[in-house]
């Protein structure tokens, strides 16, 4: 059983490497053409969004107290596991 301090560490590592996914993404979505460009600013939209909620979790889980952060784990895991989908939908793009 993981403790809050290391489930906080592991899903900002995860956070990290989302966030360089993001990037790589945006990076790809300059370089397309004008007709699919607006797709892939929509998609990146979407990935936008889900890492703004992402980051609402986690703000909510690092203001938590010690016992409320159990419960607060299962949402912020929902949250990566909805942007991890957005950013492979949006990886399809390309």
């Amino acid at each position: 059983m993981e403790n809050r301090e290391t489930f906080r560490e592991k899903v900002d590592a995860r956070i990290e490497q989302l966030d360089a996914e993001i990037d790589l993404l945006k990076a790809k979505a300059r370089k397309v053409k004008a007709e699919a460009k607006l797709d892939a600013v929509n998609q990146i939209e979407k990935v936008d969004q889900k890492r703004e909620g992402l980051r609402e979790r986690m703000d909510e889980f690092k203001e938590s107290g010690q016992e409320a952060w159990k419960d607060l784990q299962g949402g912020v895991n929902e949250a990566i596991r909805e942007l991890e989908d957005s950013l492979e939908e949006a990886r399809s793009q390309f």
